[in-house]
């Protein structure tokens, strides 16, 4: 097991041990997606998609797509171009 998913399943196992809400910020998509119950993703500073995990992959959200495809251009890159 990696360190990565040794945290994911120490968050886990404390939500359900303890019986709390975690909030998590990751860049880490698949470990995102196995320790949520929803995921939140933000574009510009305002919520882009609030869908359960197995739901996210059916985005019709450009950005969101982009993130979890790990793309390198499109709405998250346009703001930089010159």
């Amino acid at each position: 097991m990696n360190r990565r998913q040794g945290i994911n399943e120490l968050i886990v196992e404390l939500q359900k041990k303890l019986g709390v809400t975690s909030i998590v910020i990751s860049h880490d998509i698949p470990g995102a997606k196995f320790i949520s119950d929803r995921m939140i993703m933000l574009f510009r500073g305002k919520i882009e998609e609030d869908l359960p995990p197995d739901k996210i992959v059916n985005s019709e959200s450009a950005a969101v797509q982009q993130i979890l495809r790990a793309e390198t251009t499109g709405p998250l890159t346009d703001d930089f171009k010159d």
